[in-house]
């Protein structure tokens, strides 16, 4: 089961929309014959979270939390749980919590850096420091550069860190 979505998210995560069914299809068939998973009927591959208790794949709904709405919280830091911003923050906090990096792809307004945020926040309870920094088509690699140092501090003359807190 483990193995099954591995396959699906590490060879069909990059895929679009439009590749889902394909896809879908392929992996149906190349696990057809397996007796060790099986591959529910509703929904795509893409619709499955792998449930370690129970051993099995379940869909994404059944961990999907309710949304309370906090005013005190600006608009553009919301986050609406829903089947996909649960789908990519569990992909991505598996991938972080085994220190592999990830990547977001997708057209504007999906919600990528929201769930990026959503997570790295949460680790950030965790002991970790999260940094964001935000880039459009005008960003140089000279800024980029004064971005990631501005966030260091200075441990010899020529040596930047981390900061201590």
């Amino acid at each position: 089961t483990v193995f099954v979505f591995s396959f699906v998210w590490c060879i069909g995560g990059n895929l679009t929309d439009t590749c889902y069914e394909g896809f879908d299809a392929f992996v149906r068939e190349l696990f057809a014959e397996s007796r060790d998973v099986r591959i529910p009927t509703n929904g795509d591959v893409f619709s499955y979270y792998v449930d370690f208790e129970g051993r099995r794949l379940e869909t994404w709904e059944k961990i999907v939390p309710g949304f309370v709405y906090d005013p005190e919280i600006p608009y553009f830091d919301l986050l609406v749980p829903t089947i996909d911003t649960v789908r990519f923050g569990y992909l991505m906090e598996k991938m972080l919590s085994v220190n592999h990096s990830i990547l977001f792809t997708g057209t504007t307004g999906v919600g990528k850096s929201v769930i990026s945020k959503g997570v790295l926040d949460d680790l950030s309870n965790r002991g970790y420091v999260p940094i964001t920094f935000n880039f459009s088509a005008q960003t140089s690699s000279g800024r980029t550069q004064e971005m990631i140092e501005s966030k260091l501090e200075k441990k010899r003359k020529t040596v930047l860190g981390a900061p201590k807190d």
